[in-house]
């Protein structure tokens, strides 16, 4: 979802940084525009808008 959610920012033609612990997941997004951050320091520091993509999340009710 995050790598859909900045493909649809950079196709509106915004700045979008991007950072993963995996580097080479950022590969295709740098490659249609976006900047890789070295550090989530530094792509905090990027924007006043933080976007952030959870992998998974699960609630449970009680």
């Amino acid at each position: 979802m995050g790598t859909a959610l900045a493909e649809a920012l950079l196709n509106k033609g915004h700045a979008v940084t991007v950072w993963n612990r995996s580097p080479a997941k950022s590969e295709a997004l740098a490659g249609k525009g976006a900047i890789v951050a070295a550090s989530v320091e530094e792509a905090v520091r990027s924007s006043p808008l933080i976007v952030r993509a959870f992998l998974s999340m699960t609630l449970s009710m009680r």
